[in-house]
């Protein structure tokens, strides 16, 4: 009878001790994907976001946007660590900024292929010496213009959704972190 009990509380302790263990390596996690999200959210909020909103479409500048390297590697690699967040609501918001982030980082890559549309075609205005080919070039690059400012709208859009989404992630992994700080 007592060698039961005592496999029964060396199971119960066992359980005990590997649940704390996963809880810390879950708030690791979470911590270093919060990190993440803030750190390519404020990169991008300087590089480009305070561009968007504080630009109009009408005013839409014809701008290349680099875009290189991996930006959500934690992200990536911690994908099976979001299920273990307690709020739903968090991870859905963790999922769909992620998914806006990435989305827009291929509408810059548009983006850039129509700056790079327009800056061929200014290229060649600017070499042209013949009027009948430079007015084609203008009715050309002002269409590449429209076509930009359109662009930029949607690009807009986009950006002030991630930005409102990207927030309420931070703000659902903040409370997480809280909570699994006091298990």
């Amino acid at each position: 009878m007592f060698s039961i009990i005592t496999t029964y509380w060396t199971l119960k302790h066992r359980e005990k001790e590997e649940r704390k263990v996963e809880n810390i390596l879950v708030l690791n996690a979470i911590i270093s994907i919060r990190s993440e999200l803030n750190t390519v959210f404020n990169r991008y909020q300087s590089q480009i976001g305070n561009l968007l909103e504080n630009t109009s479409s009408a005013n839409a500048p014809p701008i290349y946007i680099p875009i290189s390297g991996d930006y959500f590697p934690i992200y990536r690699n911690n994908t099976n660590i979001i299920g273990k967040i307690s709020s739903e609501q968090t991870i859905e918001n963790l999922v769909y900024s992620y998914t806006l982030s990435s989305g827009l980082i291929d509408s810059f890559l548009f983006n850039n292929s129509l700056y790079e549309k327009f800056t061929a075609l200014t290229a060649e205005q600017r070499r042209s010496d013949n009027q009948e080919k430079f007015d084609k070039l203008s009715t050309e690059i002002g269409a590449i213009i429209i076509e930009i400012q359109d662009y930029w709208e949607k690009i807009r859009v986009s950006h002030f959704e991630m930005k409102r989404i990207a927030s309420l992630a931070y703000t659902g992994l903040t409370n997480e972190i809280e909570k699994r700080k006091n298990i």
